[in-house]
């Protein structure tokens, strides 16, 4: 009884790591890390399905559209993404270099200081 007990145990620990490794969270971050945006969004979409950190998700979302250039759509999943966490520094970095890429400089320094407090 107790080896099965111990198997088991082994055997969740292993498909709990297993679906962590295997999240679409995951995926779409490794996408957007080697510059394939639009596959890293289809990955983010996808986390959404399995109901995977919404905040991280639309803030990877947020910053592949600061990536292409796609400025309108960036902001908006980084303000959802801040909606939900105001206090999540991803998000609120995106927001600043986001300001600064749309050259609002003065909104950029005031939103990046703030991550500085």
């Amino acid at each position: 009884m107790r080896v099965f007990l111990v198997t088991l145990l082994f055997l969740c620990t292993i498909s709990c790591s297993e679906t962590k490794d295997n999240s679409y969270l995951k995926f779409g971050w490794q996408d957007f890390e080697k510059g394939s945006y639009s596959n890293a969004i289809a990955n983010f979409e996808k986390a959404v399905e399995r109901g995977e950190d919404e905040t991280e998700i639309e803030t990877g979302i947020a910053w592949c559209h600061l990536k292409l250039e796609n400025f309108t759509e960036s902001f908006t999943f980084f303000n959802s993404a801040l909606e939900r966490n105001k206090n999540y520094k991803n998000a609120i970095s995106g927001l600043g270099i986001l300001n600064y890429e749309s050259l609002d400089f003065r909104r950029s320094a005031l939103i990046l200081e703030s991550l500085l407090e």
